[in-house]
């Protein structure tokens, strides 16, 4: 339901930046012959992929998927994490791509982010390990996307871009071990 969704979105995005094709050419003056560029649209669901040969893509998009069957052998946790985050990610320097936490700037975190837990002596940030790896980001406003795989811009996109001051990070407990 969210791909479709997305597609939907995504298709009338890029629609609207073009008012020109909402009306016939009578009503563009001397204008008759219009040739309108669209642009090709890179979604946030699949990794960006270059490849010289149909060969390449194949094997890149199976070592993608392999990379996604790896990932979902470790134990996972989620935390809720407000803006600014003060998370440090760093790509991983393979074709999966992919980011995981290098570390955490506790000083340029929301307060928030700082508070104990009622129930233990731990914060939210005290669950993030170095070398966990980005699984999923949901923006608590009914947008949850898959982060696995995704390059370091698409990736970091998902949560910069976002309207909501509140969300929730899903990681794998990695730790260093791919």
């Amino acid at each position: 339901k969210h791909q479709s969704s997305m597609k939907i979105f995504l298709a009338v995005a890029l629609m609207v930046p073009s008012a020109l094709a909402w009306g016939p050419p009578s009503n563009i003056g001397g204008l008759r012959n219009l040739n309108t560029h669209v642009p090709r649209c890179v979604t946030a669901l699949s990794p960006r992929m270059q490849a010289s040969n149909a060969g390449e893509a194949l094997k890149r998009l199976g070592e993608t998927k392999a990379a996604r069957v790896a990932l979902s052998k470790f134990e996972s946790y989620t935390v809720k994490l407000k803006k600014p985050m003060g998370l440090v990610f760093e790509e991983f320097n393979t074709v999966a791509k992919g980011l995981f936490i290098v570390g955490v700037n506790r000083e340029a975190t929301n307060p928030d982010n700082l508070r104990r837990y009622s129930n233990t002596n731990s914060s939210p940030l005290d669950e993030i390990r170095n070398r966990d790896t980005l699984l999923r980001v949901n923006d608590l406003q009914g947008k949850e996307t898959d982060a696995r795989c995704l390059d370091f811009d698409t990736a970091i996109a998902l949560i910069a871009e976002s309207e909501s001051m509140e969300m929730e990070l899903t990681f794998a407990a990695t730790g260093g071990a791919i």
